[in-house]
């Protein structure tokens, strides 16, 4: 497959430089790309259009913003990585929506075979006030939790929990190896759907420690390819029986891992769309 990655800015502009070589398709994965300023005219490009909406969730209104840029655009293909909105798009603007979660980057995430230093481990950019007290009572629990944020601490008290103050965001092979030097990845998914999270987690081979977010059952086997927690007292519980059982840890680790790369790589994503708009996979 032969590609050009356009910046938003000027996109119209550069797809003009490229000719005459049209291209066959034109997706668009989500950013900044919602107002008829960054992309005029598009609708006009007769090729398909595809749009991927990856936080649909994100902000109060985005839904509506996507829909409406989805009507003007006259998109060809419309999917959207958090599946209980591919309903609404349908029910509130007559938009056929295809649920394609969002996957990770198999050529950068990868198991490096290092040494498993971090019991569990979380990295956000972003760290609010109320996780920052879940993995404080984890760490009193006993627990050894390492966090990794370039957010400051807000929290109102001195973290017990091992706090990895970062200057900036870290790179991808830094996250990388960061991952896979865990034994558990935890996540906490943001309004109950999909992000990009699980996925990273398991294809840089740690343990899934997730809570039951919307699709998961679909994606993972729960037990055997990561670990569903209810509530919060089942993180501790989850976390301290698998830290004690090695081969268990080894056997999830390991089946989450096969999973991640067989089925969520961004190439398996990629190949739904070139299926579902050339009828074959490429």
């Amino acid at each position: 497959i032969e590609y050009t990655h356009l910046k938003t800015k000027d996109v119209l502009k550069q797809i003009r430089d490229i000719k005459p070589k049209i291209p066959d398709m034109i997706i668009c994965i989500e950013g900044e790309i919602f107002n008829d300023d960054a992309i005029p005219n598009i609708a006009s490009i007769n090729v398909p259009r595809v749009w991927w909406l990856l936080d649909t969730h994100a902000f109060n209104g985005f839904f509506d913003i996507q829909a409406r840029w989805a009507l003007r655009t006259r998109a060809t293909n419309i999917y959207c990585a958090q599946r209980k909105y591919c309903k609404k798009f349908n029910d509130d603007y007559g938009l056929t929506v295809k649920w394609l979660p969002q996957g990770f980057d198999s050529i950068v995430y990868y198991n490096r075979n290092l040494p498993k230093i971090y019991d569990i481990a979380f990295i956000a950019g972003y760290l609010s006030i109320e996780r920052a007290k879940l993995f404080e009572r984890l760490a009193k629990e006993g627990l050894k939790v390492d966090v990794f944020s370039s957010a400051p601490n807000t929290w109102g008290f001195t973290p017990t929990f091992n706090y990895h103050k970062l200057d900036k965001r870290l790179s991808y092979e830094d996250y990388s190896r960061v991952l896979n030097q865990t034994k558990i990845g935890f996540h906490q998914s943001w309004k109950g759907d999909s992000t990009f999270r699980p996925y990273e987690v398991t294809g840089n081979n740690a343990l899934l420690l997730t809570d039951r977010w919307d699709g998961v059952e679909d994606l993972f086997v729960e037990g055997k390819e990561c670990l569903i927690y209810n509530d919060e007292d089942e993180i501790y519980k989850y976390a301290s029986s698998i830290l004690n059982n090695i081969d268990e840890l080894k056997s999830i680790t390991d089946a989450g891992y096969v999973r991640a790369h067989k089925d969520h790589t961004f190439i398996n994503r990629v190949k739904v769309i070139l299926s579902d708009i050339f009828g074959k996979e490429n």
